[in-house]
């Protein structure tokens, strides 16, 4: 990754920063006149902060994450001046892997919601049909917001009946109650049985 600033309309890249701090999905780079944010999924600018708007006389001097409070922290020659909580940091992270490709890592995200998640289980589970990976596919099939129908005709099309059988298991798995689920016990009037 290049060291990004962002003025105004146009990034300039390749300035050396005086400071930076790293989180979990995203790099500070800190300018005396500008706070640059980069997403470490994206390689996006998502903020840009130029503290010369607010006061000709204010300089950045250094930017430190304070990792038991969850903050970046940014400093001013003479005093702390900004607090930037990184709270929901990994909200939309989902949405970044599943752009760069990273559709396993989406699914895994830890902020997607279930609708989101079945989305996402559709779109990998197109990848590993697509790869040849028709078991892996039939299971994730059965996590996802694809219709029946559409599912059943691409498993028979690939002429892979253990693949629909567990596509059709997984389904019934995943969508009956667990009180619901059918245990055998042993009968004792039927000897047979045990």
């Amino acid at each position: 990754m290049n060291y990004v600033m962002k003025e105004g309309e146009t990034p300039k890249e390749n300035i050396l920063p005086t400071s930076f701090a790293m989180t979990q999905f995203h790099i500070c780079f800190l300018y005396q006149t500008n706070m640059t944010v980069v997403s470490m999924i994206s390689q996006q600018i998502v903020y840009s902060y130029n503290p010369q708007n607010q006061s000709k006389e204010l300089t950045l001097r250094e930017i430190q994450m304070d990792q038991k409070r969850k903050q970046l922290v940014v400093y001013c020659p003479k005093e702390k001046i900004m607090l930037a909580n990184l709270k929901g940091e990994d909200s939309e992270a989902w949405k970044y892997y599943l752009h760069k490709g990273m559709i396993k890592d989406a699914m895994n995200s830890k902020t997607i919601n279930p609708a989101q998640k079945a989305n996402v289980a559709g779109i990998y589970a197109d990848d590993k049909f697509q790869t040849g990976r028709f078991l892996k596919a039939a299971q994730l099939y059965a996590k996802s917001s694809q219709r029946f129908e559409t599912v059943c005709m691409k498993l028979l099309s690939v002429d892979k009946p253990e693949c629909l059988q567990e596509y059709l298991v997984q389904l019934l798995e995943n969508r009956i109650p667990p009180f619901y689920k059918f245990t055998p016990t042993p009968d004792k009037q039927n000897p047979s049985m045990e």
